[in-house]
């Protein structure tokens, strides 16, 4: 009889114990989430003609696009691996300045980069300093943002070709191979442009500070990265090819600097 009752009452045990299964047990919510994971950026397989039309501030204002005040952009579709500063040592230079500026935008935007432009200008009545404005650009930068990469980048050399990826490498990086005007392939020349990632510059302890006038601190820094241990990328001249805009040569930097150089390290923050 007792088991009659029980299976004749099982449906509705089994009700009552949905019932209590659902009011007292804690639910839980499951919510969807859509991610979205954007690619490591990469340079676009597109054509890149340079122009070396000399135009006015207000047409170059104009044709840059994407640029936020500052001259920083960073790509909106991708992840990019390098935060890069361009440091540009300028004086007296304006025509190349907005020549450099209209192509050098339209270039690093083409290769996906996350840059920004520090055009670091040296004052009219001092003789002209690259090294040390190189310095003062790099340090600068790193105030303003956490950059991990930086190219050092005379104001009258345009790239040539999309696939000279303006970024670091595992050793610094040599960018001009030939221009319109010499070849230095096979030669230990390390001027014009050169990359180094932060670790690398800092390792390198920066350009000279003492040379006034035109050349020399670029031999200087080509020493300075053998003392380090470091090996020189040197790009084929394909890819490293710039064209070099006209100007009057500069007077040569006095060369009693030059044989001290080896002897003794100078701070990036000290002569």
């Amino acid at each position: 009889m007792l088991k009659k009752k029980l299976i004749d009452c099982f449906p509705l045990y089994g009700i009552i114990l949905i019932v209590w299964i659902h009011l007292y047990t804690p639910s839980k919510e499951y919510v969807r989430y859509k991610v979205d994971v954007k690619p490591i950026c990469k340079s676009l397989n597109s054509s890149y003609n340079t122009s070396t039309e000399n135009i006015s501030w207000e047409v170059l204002e104009h044709q840059i696009r994407n640029v936020l005040p500052g001259g920083l952009y960073t790509p909106n579709d991708c992840i990019p691996r390098w935060r890069v500063a361009i440091i540009v040592p300028y004086r007296d230079r304006e025509n190349h300045l907005k020549v450099f500026l209209k192509n050098i935008h339209t270039f690093l935007q083409l290769q996906k980069v996350d840059y920004g432009i520090f055009v670091i200008e040296m004052e009219a009545s001092k003789p002209f300093n690259r090294g040390l404005l190189m310095n003062v650009g790099f340090n600068e930068s790193l105030r303003l943002h956490n950059y991990n990469c930086f190219i050092f980048h005379d104001v009258d050399l345009i790239p040539r070709n999309i696939k000279n990826t303006y970024s670091c490498d595992d050793r610094p990086k040599r960018m001009v191979s030939i221009n319109n005007e010499r070849n230095y392939t096979g030669t230990d020349y390390f001027g014009g442009v050169n990359a180094f990632s932060k670790n690398q510059f800092i390792r390198v302890n920066g350009f000279p500070n003492l040379y006034r006038g035109w050349g020399r601190e670029d031999t200087d820094l080509y020493h300075r990265v053998l003392n380090a241990k470091l090996t020189v990328q040197k790009l084929p001249p394909d890819i490293g090819r710039y064209t070099n805009l006209r100007h009057a040569q500069a007077s040569l930097a006095s060369e009693k600097y030059y044989v001290l150089t080896f002897l003794f390290k100078y701070s990036l923050y000290k002569k």
